[in-house]
């Protein structure tokens, strides 16, 4: 990627948008549209690279990152707060809400997609440096508040370990929200199984993690 890009105000990147692309990206332009998407992989100065996903494992460093995952501008700003669990625990047949307070404090009406991710700190598989669980795309009139909340359950928490399994461990879980330094950590307890209407799970605790 040119070096000289770093100096622009702003980068609109259209991918394949269809025949009405010309007529979107003017609207954008000329402010008649206020933008609010987000994009889908990591840019980097590499281009082997530039199909980076977010959910690249801890032991992955990349370097020379000019937009991760989920950047995207807006004519307006808009201000994450009170970043809440309803428990610091869960167990393998309860769930945890996770709420915050998204504000625009800007001077128009915009959208911001309010992405949810979780990191799960050790297990027995590397894990990812975080994984997208769910997003909100949430519209906000000027100087107006509302709260976004996620229901966190342990399909959240599930992966396939070395044996092919899909489990999920006990252990200390991250909370964090795109476009924002918010964090909350949580932890998951062992607890009896029961019956589910999912692909079964298996609950792993820490003794048994090998």
């Amino acid at each position: 990627m040119n070096p000289t890009i770093r100096k622009a105000g702003a980068v609109l990147t259209s991918f394949l948008a269809g025949p009405y692309a010309g007529q979107a990206i003017a609207e954008i332009i000329f402010g008649i549209t206020n933008p609010s998407a987000k994009l889908p992989i990591t840019y980097t100065n590499h281009p082997s690279t530039n199909n980076l996903n977010y959910y690249r494992l801890a032991g992955e460093i990349y370097s020379d990152i000019y937009w991760e995952f989920g950047h995207g501008l807006s004519y307006t700003t808009f201000q994450y707060s009170d970043l809440t669990l309803s428990s610091p625990t869960i167990s393998f047949n309860t769930t945890i809400t996770a709420t915050v307070t998204l504000t625009n404090t800007g001077n128009i009406p915009g959208a911001e997609v309010v992405l949810f991710f979780l990191t799960d700190v050790y297990r027995s598989v590397a894990p990812e440096v975080k994984k997208l669980r769910q997003f909100h795309k949430v519209h906000l009139p000027p100087a107006k508040s509302t709260k976004v909340s996620f229901i966190i359950t342990r399909e959240d928490l599930a992966f396939y370990n070395a044996s092919n399994v899909r489990v999920i461990e006990t252990g200390t879980f991250i909370l964090s929200l795109g476009n924002s330094n918010l964090s909350a950590n949580f932890t998951l307890e062992s607890s009896a199984q029961a019956s589910s209407p999912y692909q079964p799970l298996q609950l792993v605790s820490n003794s048994q993690r090998q």
